[in-house]
């Protein structure tokens, strides 16, 4: 990825958005992108709330305190999760 933006990145964020400036374009599909991700998550915590019987924040705060070390794996929030190879 070069880091810049292409006159047709410009006018498909302008088409999408409905926005004139890009700035304006950038920010609200960003904004839409965060959204949709927490909805995702919320989701997922919901899916996990019910299959479990139980609250999320409790099962974490459980694992935080229970969590073991283990080489090549790293803690995330209470949880063990694999690193990504580089």
């Amino acid at each position: 990825m070069n880091g810049t933006v292409t006159a047709e990145d410009v006018k498909i964020l302008k088409d999408l958005t409905g926005e004139d400036r890009l700035d304006a374009a950038v920010h609200m599909t960003l904004k839409d992108a965060v959204e949709h991700k927490l909805e995702k998550i919320e989701d997922g915590i919901k899916a996990f709330e019910r299959k479990h019987g139980a609250k999320f924040n409790d099962f974490r705060n459980k694992r935080q305190i229970h969590t073991p070390y283990r080489k090549g794996f790293h803690g995330m929030g209470g949880f063990i999760v694999k690193k990504e190879k580089a």
